[in-house]
């Protein structure tokens, strides 16, 4: 197998993520050289002086792995920009929210491809919350494509380890209606409750918000492009989990309305048992 700590690792897209790879690589002396690239200079001026990359080059088709680490939508956009320039063993990985036209973006492209996903980040946006150990303990989803070898998945998986991560392979459909239902769901209900609220002009209900409120409504702070295009790429999967979420929320609401305390008592009581056995 090559040697991965020879390789030149290229990561496109200097935000939270990206930003984030680049420095778990560079403090686990993983790879020869981490060069970077980003539409916004900024990012990469200041990637260099936190010395997160070796090198910024807009151009990353020398490197021997390439790390897309943009909103989804971007990753699409820059496979079909630049993946006929690639080498035929270049391996190019992503870290795209959602899989499945990723993956299929990635099947067009001679180089060999691999879409993956770690299931970690923050609210907070940008370079300068980048974070090393931002991957340790987290799960990694890898979804191997059609022209993906065995030797670029043992390669990949031997990168994501070592930044502390857990991988997990699955197909792209199992990732996108697994992560609609615990990620894009609670992402939407989140946005949802603050603009109920909003919608009420009490000073009392905000002043008196505490730990529930906050919880509850943590991730409507989540980067609104980035959270755009998860939406639109994993459209028919978040609106069944919807229409599902809504059956049971009007179950919950005529149970109220008809003071039947037996029927919500039921629910409140199956969410309890079935979120302390998880």
């Amino acid at each position: 197998m090559k040697d991965l700590d020879n390789f030149t690792i290229a990561v496109v897209g200097l935000g939270l993520m990206g930003g984030s790879l680049a420095m778990a690589l560079k403090q686990n002396g993983i790879g020869r050289r981490v060069i970077g690239a980003d539409t916004n200079r900024h990012a990469v001026t200041r990637a260099l002086e936190l010395g997160v990359i070796d090198d910024a080059r807009d151009d990353v088709s020398v490197a021997d792995v390439i790390v897309l680490a943009m909103p989804v939508r971007g990753i699409i956009a820059w496979l079909n920009q630049h993946g006929s320039q690639l080498s035929a063993e270049c391996i190019v990985v992503d870290l795209g929210s959602t899989k499945r036209e990723v993956v299929s973006a990635m099947e067009r492209v001679n180089a060999q491809c691999i879409g993956g996903h770690p299931m970690c980040g923050k609210e907070t946006a940008g370079i300068e919350a980048a974070d090393a150990n931002l991957f340790r303990g987290a799960k990694f989803v890898l979804t191997p494509t059609a022209r993906t070898s065995h030797e670029t998945l043992q390669l990949v998986r031997q990168l994501v380890t070592r930044i502390g991560a857990e991988v997990i392979s699955m197909d792209a459909d199992a990732h996108d209606r697994a992560v609609a239902a615990v990620s894009h769901l609670p992402y939407l209900l989140s946005v949802n409750l603050v603009n109920t609220v909003a919608t009420l002009h009490d000073a009392n209900a905000l002043a008196l918000t505490s730990s529930g409120y906050a919880s509850m409504t943590r991730l409507a702070a989540s980067d609104t492009r980035m959270m755009s295009d998860i939406i639109a790429t994993n459209r028919a999967d978040i609106v069944q989990l919807l229409d599902g979420y809504q059956t049971e929320l009007t179950r919950l609401r005529d149970a109220i309305a008809a003071c039947d305390e037996a029927q919500w008592g039921a629910m409140l009581r199956s969410a309890e048992q079935l979120k302390r056995n998880t």
